[in-house]
């Protein structure tokens, strides 16, 4: 799975590393409460993280990439906690793989189509694929 922060660039650009680092850690608090305790989260480069997930299935991961972007568009909002100048959310590409895919390549290469089509629709989306 795949997640990038939507309008980044223009938080850093606007209002500063400072405050993108602010964005950068609460989103990061956020998606860690949204996953269960084996799941691994890891920052790939700039706004973009990859979360490692075993023992789902389709169903169950379009749960938690939803209760994902839910949960940051929700607890990113006016007034809140984080302290973050305004609402943040995020989109998602996952791929699902039915099988023993042990081509990560393959597997990246999805997940990062998946992402694109979910920032191309508009971005605050969960696109999944399926290899």
């Amino acid at each position: 799975m795949l997640v990038d922060i939507n309008q980044f660039k223009r938080i850093n650009a606007q209002w500063g590393h400072r405050v993108g680092d602010k964005v950068l850690v609460s989103i990061v608090d956020i998606i860690q409460q949204s996953i269960r305790p084996d799941d691994i989260l890891a920052r790939l480069e700039g706004e973009v993280f990859g979360l490692l997930f075993t023992e789902l299935n389709s169903a169950q991961a379009k749960i938690i990439a939803e209760r994902m972007r839910k949960n940051v568009e929700l607890l990113t909002g006016f007034s809140n906690r984080y302290d973050v100048p305004e609402q943040m959310t995020i989109s998602i590409g996952t791929v699902f793989s039915t099988g023993d895919t042990r081509n990560i390549s393959l597997v990246m290469t999805e997940a990062d189509k998946a992402l694109r089509e979910a920032k191309s629709e508009g971005g605050n989306k969960v696109i999944i694929h399926h290899i």
